[in-house]
């Protein structure tokens, strides 16, 4: 088993992997670790739950930054890590960031 959030856990018996809440399956067969790490991000996201605190910036940055879900309202330190990346992106690839300004 792989705690992920508490209570809910990620278990890889056989090929199929599943998620775990209270000791009860709640939602199996996923092939694929991407799959079931972004219903595990829906299921927290749909039914509200509050995120770990050891975790709680790296889903917030996984839900307002990748999966851009209540994107446009971001804690300080969420938006400094998406425009570092946004600007490496940017250096990275040779692009120009222009800032124009509102009038």
């Amino acid at each position: 088993w792989f705690k992920i959030t508490v209570p809910i856990y990620f278990s890889h018996l056989s090929s199929a992997i599943s998620i775990i809440h209270e000791d009860r399956v709640v939602m199996h067969s996923f092939q694929s670790w991407p799959d079931a790490f972004l219903a595990l991000i829906g299921l927290v996201y749909a039914l509200h739950l509050d995120y770990p605190k050891p975790m709680s910036s790296s889903f917030l940055f996984i839900q307002k930054v990748l999966l851009n879900l209540d994107g446009d309202r971001m804690n300080p330190k969420v938006l400094a890590l998406k425009n570092q990346l946004f600007t490496l992106f940017c250096k990275h690839n040779g692009l120009k960031i222009v800032v124009e300004e509102e009038m």
